[in-house]
């Protein structure tokens, strides 16, 4: 069995760093990286950091609906997993 920190550290990645979740949306149509809340409390929009900065004016972090959004046409999520 091996270790994710040892295999990660041997490349040179800084585990010292924060950990974000990853999150799947429904039918596993798209990952993105969850960087926290909007609304404390509230669930329904997070900031998130992905590769559809074409569908967010550009932007790379970006708020994104966590549930289905039909004007950005994204799933909603699933679930998340950490490493």
């Amino acid at each position: 069995m091996f270790k994710t920190g040892e295999v990660l550290s041997s490349p040179g990645f800084n585990l010292g760093l924060p950990v974000y979740p990853l999150l799947f949306t429904q039918g596993y149509t798209h990952t993105y990286t969850f960087m926290g809340w909007v609304t404390p409390g509230k669930y329904d929009y997070a900031y998130i950091v992905d590769n559809q900065a074409r569908s967010f004016g550009g932007q790379v972090f970006h708020v994104r609906s966590t549930t289905d959004d039909p004007v950005h046409h994204i799933d909603g999520m699933a679930f998340f997993m950490y490493f």
